[in-house]
């Protein structure tokens, strides 16, 4: 529990006052005359209370704006262990733990403070973090979340109601109930927006959304439809659709068989450079040795040779990768090949159709579509 808070401007007149302590059970501010407890700062200090679990509205309070900087100096008791802290309102974002003569121990990232708290509390709650829990439970004036209509709202209101009662059914522990649903709905959720998006820029065609748009889409499509049996009988012949969808279909494997071929010479042609090697390495021989030595009759053979036996040594653990690469293109030629027949396989399953000029068939596919 919160077991007392200090700062050097906490004063009764001009005096400095004690650090405030809290105990078990009921704490409580009042005003000091009866009738006379205006602007004495009590939701000045209920926002400190706020800040010393990791609030923030403290940060922006006119307090904070007409003092000077400052420290808020606290601590914590759990288990019988005392843990003290200071939290700077003009460095809100960390979080300072100190030994009791002041010294710093470590410096705290805000949220790494709040997940300690949480742990301490007991308050790990799947679905809803420290603060989510905690800031609906401090109604401050300052805090703009003192609305009586909205009582489980926090954030003035601009939180979802959505969001509020899945806030309520984690701090009693029935979030994980809904998880899944939660993220399936979410998840469908993102995906209309999606759908929507798409639509909107035109990226798939937008749904039929009246009569109006009925209408005119009758027509556009009467007009399409009269633009491609103009185009058909400009070839001079009846056009079965059926034919130019099959054309289409042995044009799109042919392009397909062309690339297979492709991949396959290129395999192959790898192959071949690793035969090579394997076959003739880079050994010389000793007449290489001899038209050497006609060349440079000074050269030193017996150096070139030990050079040579190192080449060798070289030579023979890339003996190794070379099989190693050698039976993966194999593998690879193989499976191509496989493609390679299953292309050939469906293009003649295809029925035959009469030719057609590419040009032709881009024309007549876009506007059947």
């Amino acid at each position: 529990m919160l077991k007392q808070i200090s700062c050097a401007l906490f004063k009764e007149g001009d005096t400095p006052r004690p650090p405030i302590q809290f105990h078990q059970g009921l704490n409580t501010i009042l005003g000091a005359v009866r009738g006379e407890a205006g602007s004495i700062g009590k939701s000045t200090m209920m926002l400190i209370i706020d800040f010393v679990f990791g609030g923030n509205a403290y940060v922006d309070s006119d307090a904070v704006r007409e003092l000077p900087e400052h420290a808020i100096n606290f601590t914590f008791e759990f288990d019988g262990a005392s843990y003290h802290f200071e939290r700077r309102p003009h460095k809100p974002k960390t979080v300072v733990n100190i030994d009791s003569d002041g010294n710093v121990l470590k410096t705290l990232e805000l949220k790494e403070f709040t997940h300690w708290l949480a742990g301490q509390y007991g308050m790990q709650l799947p679905g809803a973090s420290f603060r989510q829990v905690l800031s609906r439970f401090f109604r401050i004036y300052g805090k703009n979340n003192h609305n009586e209509l909205k009582p489980l709202q926090t954030r003035g209101g601009e939180e979802s109601q959505k969001d509020a009662i899945t806030i309520l059914m984690a701090l009693f522990q029935y979030y994980s109930s809904i998880e899944d649903f939660k993220h399936q709905l979410q998840s469908t959720e993102d995906m209309i927006a999606a759908f929507k998006a798409a639509r909107r820029y035109e990226f798939i065609p937008s749904a039929v959304d009246g009569l109006t748009k009925y209408k005119q889409n009758v027509v556009e499509i009467a007009s399409l439809e009269q633009e491609r049996a103009q185009l058909a009988e400009s070839d001079e012949a009846t056009v079965d659709p059926s034919e130019v969808e099959h054309a289409n279909a042995r044009n799109e494997l042919s392009r397909q068989l062309a690339d297979a071929r492709r991949l396959i010479k290129d395999k192959r042609d790898e192959l071949h450079l690793l035969d090579l090697n394997l076959r003739h390495g880079a050994y010389p021989t000793e007449a290489d040795l001899k038209s050497l030595q006609e060349f440079f009759p000074e050269s030193n053979l017996a150096k070139l040779v030990e050079v040579e036996k190192f080449h060798t040594k070289i030579q023979t653990i890339l003996a190794e990768e070379l099989t190693q690469a050698r039976e993966r293109v194999q593998s690879e030629v193989a499976e191509l090949q496989d493609t390679h027949d299953s292309i050939l396989s469906q293009m003649d399953a295809i029925p035959t159709s009469k030719a057609f000029t590419p040009e032709f068939l881009d024309a007549y596919t876009a506007l059947d579509r």
